[in-house]
């Protein structure tokens, strides 16, 4: 199997190339560069090609595009007779004329397109939404916050998608409305800019469903670091850290609070990068419900109205 790699920033060495030389079956990974100052990652498995040149295959078994997501789309319409799996790293695109693009639909009709929601893959969503189902659910909490970071990166360009919705906010929303879909009834909104950067810094939406009285999301840059899930029920609590992003070295595990009691429950050592492309190159379509092209456009509809209510 040869894979492509568009993009060659952070993610793509710190996530990207480690989880794909885990799987056996992938022979070459190629990864198109902008600047060769980010060439850190050495394999034998991996070749590097400037964007300025045509890569070296005629076909690959998957592309990834981790590039800003300014020009996904761009990338995705320069690149998609190349392979029938392209994989976008969240967010599909800054712009969301895509919503409407006939030509973006068409693509999407015509090839396997995902988007990079990795956490959607790891076994404890799974047991989450098991919980959630079978027990009586009256509260469902959830949050991803992170401190500042590197202040060049785009996420703090407003004209590039920088902004924390789409950085932080994309991950309670899309596990919000995965589990809950259109019965989430959204009651609060409230998004907080910060003049100095000219971003959105944080954000909270609170809402409910017919069956649980209240459903809240918050994401934000530059806070103390919060990642997690919990499940309010009626005789107990059960908490899910790390939800979102984990140490693929750390044995995952969450915890069961009743009448006082904590109780650890642990699921087992897992990549959810190496799940997420193993799913493609596996043809496990049926686990990209959340990105079939309906979800999708729903997903981006909704954090549109949340942009459109600033």
């Amino acid at each position: 199997m040869n894979i492509l790699v568009v993009g060659n920033g952070q993610h793509t060495n710190k996530r990207i190339l480690p989880a794909l030389l885990k799987i056996q079956n992938i022979e070459n990974i190629e990864v198109v560069f902008n600047s060769k100052k980010n060439i850190t990652t050495k394999d034998n498995k991996i070749i590097y090609t400037s964007n300025k040149n045509t890569p070296n295959h005629k076909y690959y078994s998957l592309i990834i595009y981790a590039t800003p997501p300014r020009i996904h789309v761009d990338n995705l319409y320069n690149y998609y007779e190349l392979s029938d799996n392209h994989l976008i790293e969240k967010p599909i695109s800054s712009n969301f004329k895509f919503i409407e693009d006939e030509k973006f639909k068409n693509l999407y009709d015509s090839k396997n397109v995902f988007e990079s929601l990795m956490y959607l893959h790891h076994p404890a969503i799974e047991v989450l939404k098991k919980i959630i189902s079978e027990h009586s659910c009256l509260e469902f909490k959830t949050s991803f916050k992170v401190p500042h970071t590197d202040f060049d990166h785009y996420r703090y360009k407003k004209d590039q998608g920088g902004g924390s919705l789409l950085d932080q906010g994309i991950y309670p929303i899309s596990l919000i409305l995965f589990l809950f879909k259109d019965k989430f009834q959204i009651s609060k909104r409230s998004i907080f800019h910060d003049k100095k950067f000219d971003i959105d810094l944080s954000g909270q939406i609170i809402g409910k469903t017919n069956t649980v009285n209240k459903i809240c999301a918050e994401w934000a840059l530059g806070d103390e670091y919060e990642n997690y899930a919990e499940i309010v029920c009626r005789d107990r609590v059960i908490k899910f850290p790390f939800i979102f992003s984990k140490n693929e070295n750390d044995t995952y595990k969450y915890f069961e609070i009743q009448n006082e009691k904590i109780i650890e429950k642990e699921l087992g050592l897992f990549d959810q990068f190496v799940k997420l492309y193993s799913d493609i190159l596996d043809n496990k379509i049926q686990n990209f419900e959340y990105s079939n092209y309906v979800n999708l456009i729903y997903r981006y509809k909704f954090i549109n109205s949340l942009y459109r209510s600033q």
